[in-house]
């Protein structure tokens, strides 16, 4: 089961990223923030869109547990930002799934774009846009946790803090690259956690099957640790 869980952890943590990266180099209509161009660009390339959608379905049902991995190495040195960074990017990955339905009614719809001009405009989709916001400002509050507990390197944590600010500005200009790059930084901060995230996990496994009895939490203060538990 340790195995199983690290497994997903890296996954939400490394390829996650990864796979936005490609969904934003795929994506047809990358940099459209009108629906007429958006619903002209993805008509126009139906299937490069549909191959895009596949990667971000997956990439967002991975950031779940990727989200979770993070609370996990966190949340005994800052668990105030932890859960809260947590909360807030789960909460906006769940939007952005129901958002990314809209790429479908695109694909759909491609014949009677003023059909999709209207449901994009619809109060339903600025709530979900609104929520899926959300995702930025928790990989941000992440970031911060990150500088803080200096579980990484400085400058790799500043750029981990940035790099949801800088995806969602690129991604508004357009500029495909920078927004790349953004999700690569990710990526690269998944992999240096991951080590620590794997002996933690196995921590866990440990004291799950009673292994460390009554011997406390060891050196490390985070071992054992119930990320849930709110004192």
């Amino acid at each position: 089961m340790g195995r199983l869980r690290t497994l997903v952890y890296a996954a939400g943590l490394v390829a996650s990223p990864l796979m936005f990266a490609m969904y934003w180099v795929l994506y047809p209509a990358y940099g459209d923030l009108r629906a007429a161009d958006l619903v002209a660009d993805i008509g126009s390339a139906p299937g490069r869109a549909q191959v895009a959608d596949a990667f971000a379905f997956v990439a967002v049902f991975l950031a779940v547990p990727g989200a979770l991995a993070y609370l996990r190495v966190l949340v005994a040195r800052s668990p105030r930002l932890a859960r809260i960074g947590c909360a807030l990017t789960i909460t906006g990955w769940i939007a952005v799934l129901v958002l990314l339905m809209t790429d479908v009614a695109a694909r759909e719809l491609a014949a009677r774009p003023e059909l999709f001009v209207a449901l994009y405009g619809s109060p339903e989709v600025t709530v979900l846009s609104v929520l899926a916001a959300l995702h930025i400002v928790g990989g941000v509050v992440i970031g911060v946790a990150l500088v803080r507990t200096r579980l990484v390197r400085r400058p790799l944590a500043v750029a981990a803090t940035l790099a949801p600010v800088v995806h969602l500005a690129s991604n508004l200009a357009g500029l495909l690259w920078i927004d790349v790059a953004c999700w690569v930084v990710l990526a690269v901060t998944g992999v240096v956690v991951l080590p620590r995230l794997t002996r933690l996990v196995a921590a866990d496994e440990a004291v799950l099957r009673g292994e460390q009895g009554g011997g406390g939490p060891g050196t490390d203060s985070d071992l054992g640790v119930h990320v849930l538990h709110v004192t």
